[in-house]
Protein backbone atom coordinates (compact mmCIF):
# COMPACT_ATOMS: atom_id res chain seq x y z
CA UNK A 1 0.00 0.00 0.00
CA UNK A 2 1.38 3.56 -0.71
CA UNK A 3 -0.05 6.87 0.15
CA UNK A 4 1.20 10.10 -2.04
CA UNK A 5 1.22 12.76 0.63
CA UNK A 6 4.06 11.38 3.46
CA UNK A 7 4.02 9.38 6.05
CA UNK A 8 0.26 9.62 7.57
CA UNK A 9 -0.34 9.42 3.70
CA UNK A 10 1.09 6.39 3.74
CA UNK A 11 -0.51 5.04 7.81
CA UNK A 12 -3.93 5.97 6.05
CA UNK A 13 -4.20 3.99 2.91
CA UNK A 14 -2.50 0.71 4.59
CA UNK A 15 -5.36 1.27 7.46
CA UNK A 16 -7.79 1.64 4.88
CA UNK A 17 -6.43 -1.74 3.22
CA UNK A 18 -5.55 -3.28 6.56
CA UNK A 19 -8.92 -4.53 8.73
CA UNK A 20 -6.06 -5.02 11.52
CA UNK A 21 -5.57 -1.33 11.58
CA UNK A 22 -4.78 0.74 14.59
CA UNK A 23 -8.04 0.90 16.13
CA UNK A 24 -8.96 -2.23 16.20
CA UNK A 25 -5.67 -3.25 17.68
CA UNK A 26 -7.15 -2.88 21.38
CA UNK A 27 -5.58 -4.92 24.46
CA UNK A 28 -7.07 -4.80 27.72
CA UNK A 29 -4.23 -5.19 30.72
CA UNK A 30 -4.33 -8.64 31.13
CA UNK A 31 -4.40 -8.92 27.31
CA UNK A 32 -0.95 -7.20 27.59
CA UNK A 33 0.04 -9.19 30.58
CA UNK A 34 -0.66 -12.23 29.03
CA UNK A 35 1.56 -10.97 25.55
CA UNK A 36 4.31 -10.15 27.99
CA UNK A 37 4.38 -13.14 29.89
CA UNK A 38 4.77 -14.92 26.59
CA UNK A 39 7.76 -13.33 25.87
CA UNK A 40 9.69 -13.13 29.51
CA UNK A 41 12.63 -15.68 30.92
CA UNK A 42 12.36 -15.43 35.13
CA UNK A 43 16.35 -15.78 36.45
CA UNK A 44 15.98 -17.09 39.48
CA UNK A 45 19.25 -16.33 41.19
CA UNK A 46 19.09 -12.43 40.09
CA UNK A 47 15.09 -12.66 40.01
CA UNK A 48 15.75 -10.85 36.49
CA UNK A 49 12.40 -11.01 34.32
CA UNK A 50 14.61 -10.96 30.71
CA UNK A 51 12.61 -10.20 27.55
CA UNK A 52 12.98 -12.27 24.71
CA UNK A 53 10.75 -10.93 22.23
CA UNK A 54 11.76 -8.11 20.04
CA UNK A 55 14.45 -5.73 21.14
CA UNK A 56 14.89 -1.93 20.61
CA UNK A 57 18.03 -0.84 18.46
CA UNK A 58 21.44 -2.07 20.21
CA UNK A 59 20.90 -0.73 24.03
CA UNK A 60 18.83 -4.55 25.00
CA UNK A 61 15.50 -2.71 25.54
CA UNK A 62 12.68 -4.48 24.56
CA UNK A 63 10.13 -3.80 22.42
CA UNK A 64 5.98 -4.86 22.08
CA UNK A 65 3.29 -3.42 19.69
CA UNK A 66 0.17 -3.00 21.63
CA UNK A 67 -2.92 -0.66 21.12
CA UNK A 68 -1.22 0.57 18.27
CA UNK A 69 1.91 2.00 19.32
CA UNK A 70 5.72 0.47 20.32
CA UNK A 71 6.34 0.41 23.72
CA UNK A 72 9.20 -0.94 25.48
CA UNK A 73 8.44 -3.90 27.02
CA UNK A 74 9.87 -2.50 30.73
CA UNK A 75 7.03 0.61 30.51
CA UNK A 76 4.50 -1.61 29.80
CA UNK A 77 5.36 -4.75 32.54
CA UNK A 78 5.02 -1.02 34.83
CA UNK A 79 1.77 -0.07 33.37
CA UNK A 80 0.31 -4.00 33.91
CA UNK A 81 2.25 -3.36 37.26
CA UNK A 82 0.66 -0.64 38.54
CA UNK A 83 -2.02 0.54 36.15
CA UNK A 84 -0.44 3.91 34.69
CA UNK A 85 2.38 4.71 33.01
CA UNK A 86 4.26 7.32 34.66
CA UNK A 87 5.51 10.99 33.16
CA UNK A 88 9.31 9.93 34.62
CA UNK A 89 11.99 7.23 33.26
CA UNK A 90 11.92 4.08 34.59
CA UNK A 91 15.27 3.62 35.79
CA UNK A 92 16.76 0.13 36.11
CA UNK A 93 18.17 -1.22 39.74
CA UNK A 94 19.83 -3.99 38.35
CA UNK A 95 21.11 -2.41 35.17
CA UNK A 96 19.98 -5.07 32.94
CA UNK A 97 18.02 -3.35 29.78
CA UNK A 98 15.78 -6.56 29.01
CA UNK A 99 14.84 -7.02 32.83
CA UNK A 100 11.10 -5.99 32.82
CA UNK A 101 10.66 -6.92 36.48
CA UNK A 102 8.83 -4.18 37.84
CA UNK A 103 10.49 -4.62 41.18
CA UNK A 104 14.07 -3.86 39.89
CA UNK A 105 12.87 -0.56 37.83
CA UNK A 106 12.42 3.11 40.32
CA UNK A 107 10.82 6.19 38.96
CA UNK A 108 13.24 8.83 37.93
CA UNK A 109 13.90 11.96 35.91
CA UNK A 110 16.88 11.35 33.59
CA UNK A 111 19.64 13.47 36.28
CA UNK A 112 18.65 10.97 38.55
CA UNK A 113 19.22 8.17 36.13
CA UNK A 114 22.35 9.66 35.19
CA UNK A 115 23.34 10.06 39.00
CA UNK A 116 22.79 5.95 39.67
CA UNK A 117 24.55 5.73 36.43
CA UNK A 118 27.49 8.10 38.02
CA UNK A 119 27.26 6.20 41.52
CA UNK A 120 27.51 2.71 40.37
CA UNK A 121 30.86 3.34 37.93
CA UNK A 122 29.34 2.77 34.54
CA UNK A 123 30.00 6.34 33.39
CA UNK A 124 32.65 6.28 30.34
CA UNK A 125 34.36 9.72 31.17
CA UNK A 126 37.37 9.50 30.43
CA UNK A 127 39.68 12.44 32.00
CA UNK A 128 36.44 13.60 34.02
CA UNK A 129 35.88 13.09 37.97
CA UNK A 130 32.97 10.85 38.41
CA UNK A 131 29.77 11.44 41.38
CA UNK A 132 26.43 13.12 41.08
CA UNK A 133 28.05 16.38 41.99
CA UNK A 134 29.75 16.80 38.73
CA UNK A 135 26.95 15.90 36.82
CA UNK A 136 26.07 18.45 33.56
CA UNK A 137 23.20 21.26 34.27
CA UNK A 138 21.16 20.29 31.43
CA UNK A 139 18.25 22.24 30.53
CA UNK A 140 14.87 19.84 31.97
CA UNK A 141 16.77 17.55 34.17
CA UNK A 142 16.44 19.07 37.61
Amino acid sequence: CRGNGGWSSHRRACAALNPRDEQSEQFSLSQIAARLERQIERIPFTECWIWMGEVKHNKGYGRMRANGKNHLAHRLAWLVAHGSLPDMHLCHRCDTPSCVNPAHMFLGTQRDNLADMYAKGRANLSGLQRGPQNLPNYRGMR
